[in-house]
């Protein structure tokens, strides 16, 4: 019952009565026992991590990790708890029970660890959708996402990147090198093209997309200068990109 509840605030006040009398010793061990064979909750702030502590299990089950997002549509008030869970164990608001309770759970409590596992979380989620994970620079629905996946690239360039971390990553098909995500963000584009419209014959200078049309005509240069990588032109044929740019009508035919 709420503390202040609307409904009958009288039974309210009472219940929290009969609490405040409980921790005084007031209450007769009859009314006690009464009130337990109800199922009387003595105290409400244990009963409330209880049934948080409950949510996460069942999210856990489902998603198969504890890392709730705070920003997670589907839980933000999981999602806050989960946050506050580590800034009460810092401040030492949480006991031992509930810590070996949420350790087994399987909870990353370091927060540095919680938000690249957030942002790997985001990634895969990106990659459901969109069948990659080359999350564009600027990616308006999740900017951090985009520049994560950056910073991703350039500490494994460095040797700053763990071994775990990169596999993890590799195990969802992650590209290391910024020009082959370029590559692939455009190849992309040209399959939904050719979705739309049956073939891959991009105009030149497309209003609707001009760096798609550029890369198109770079492709081709590439291929007659021998400097494209034969698996990406085995990747275009097989999509059904035509390599010679078909030639506008002159003005003759067209009379």
């Amino acid at each position: 019952m709420p503390q202040k509840w609307d409904e009958n605030p009288a039974l309210s006040v009472w219940a929290n009565n009969q609490r405040q009398r409980n921790r005084l010793g007031k209450l007769s061990p009859e009314r006690r026992q009464k009130l337990n064979e109800l199922g009387f909750v003595w105290n409400i702030f244990d009963a409330t991590w209880e049934e948080y502590f409950a949510r996460l299990v069942v999210y856990k089950q489902q998603q198969g990790h504890c890392n709730v997002q705070r920003n997670q549509a589907e839980d933000r008030e999981l999602g806050n708890w989960v946050h506050a869970l580590r800034r009460n164990r810092k401040d030492g608001r949480l006991n031992a029970e509930q810590i070996r309770r949420l350790t087994e759970l399987g909870l990353v409590w370091d927060t540095f660890e919680a938000a690249w596992l957030e942002m790997f979380a985001a990634l895969q989620a990106y990659k459901q959708t969109h069948k990659d994970c080359n999350v564009p620079q600027g990616w308006k629905e999740n900017p951090r996402l985009a520049s994560w996946v950056s910073t991703q690239r350039k500490l494994k360039n460095k040797g700053q990147l763990s071994e775990d971390r990169v596999r993890r990553l590799d195990q969802e098909c992650f590209i290391w090198d910024r020009l082959e995500a370029a590559w692939e963000q455009m190849f992309e584009m040209l399959k939904q093209y050719k979705s739309a419209h049956y073939n891959c014959n991009v105009p030149a200078r497309w209003p609707e997309n001009p760096e798609l049309a550029t890369w198109v005509h770079e492709q081709r240069r590439k291929k007659r200068r021998g400097r494209l990588h034969e698996s990406r032109i085995q990747r275009l044929t097989e999509l059904g990109f035509r390599w010679e740019a078909e030639s506008r009508p002159s003005a003759q035919t067209q009379r």
